[in-house]
């Protein structure tokens, strides 16, 4: 497989983009279920568009999910700029990319929703909330270098 063309690589980015972000999506609400997080990214951004409740989380969801798509180029290009031949360097940078992404992310989580969301019930955003988010980007990152990898049909390590 030329692994070296975006072209030739669109349906792997957007399959591998909604491999991650489902399995992002799944541990973020599992946390909501299990009361460590108190509220729902997915309703809280979809909320930020619709301002209300109500019907903001299929719009979150969406959202979401075509974020999660786009950002799956993003590292797909990262990948290829550190030149990545081996299995570990698609974890290890999916799980890097990912802490840095949820650096982000979470910073600006605490701004956008945190401190300017409409709706009340979003703003209370704490230390948990933020590491959180974190965790889950290096998730994601960790999810999109296994569906790269695998792709690839690369061994962890090298083999001599």
């Amino acid at each position: 497989m030329n692994f070296t063309s975006l072209n030739s690589n669109i349906g792997l980015v957007i399959s591998a983009g909604i491999i991650a972000t489902t399995g992002m999506t799944a541990l973020a609400l599992s946390l909501v279920k299990l009361r460590t997080l108190t509220i729902s990214s997915i309703q809280a951004v979809g909320s930020l568009v619709t301002g209300t409740k109500h019907v903001s989380t299929p719009l979150g969801f969406g959202i979401h999910f075509l974020v999660g798509i786009i950002f799956s180029f993003i590292y797909f290009t990262a990948f290829q700029f550190i030149g990545a031949k081996y299995g570990f360097q698609y974890l290890y940078g999916g799980v890097f990319f990912g802490l840095l992404h949820g650096i982000i992310t979470a910073s600006l989580i605490i701004v956008s929703i945190g401190e300017h969301h409409p709706i009340h019930c979003f703003r209370p955003i704490g230390l948990i909330t933020a590491v959180a988010y974190v965790a889950a980007h290096m998730f994601y990152g960790f999810l999109l270098g296994l569906v790269f990898m695998i792709a690839r049909g690369v061994t962890l390590l090298p083999i001599r």
